[in-house]
């Protein structure tokens, strides 16, 4: 990879896909952290489509697991 290309990839602009699923990620930890780290991917996904976020359980899972949340 040449260096031009890596401040080509470091400048661009951030996507909506990246910045919805920060929020998400945020949204999760809050709600795991609310439960006192009980809530497993199940709960958290159903309080998440009650508070109208449109995501699947597996998508929860994973990202619970990328942020270390078990």
């Amino acid at each position: 990879m040449s260096e031009s290309w890596f401040y080509k990839w470091r400048n661009q602009p951030v996507t909506a896909r990246e910045v919805r699923r920060r929020k998400l990620a945020g949204a999760i930890r809050q709600i795991f952290d609310e439960s006192g780290g009980t809530y497993g991917s199940p709960k958290v996904w159903i309080t998440l489509v009650r508070q109208g976020w449109r995501v699947s359980v597996n998508t929860v899972a994973r990202l619970m697991a990328e942020l270390g949340l078990a």
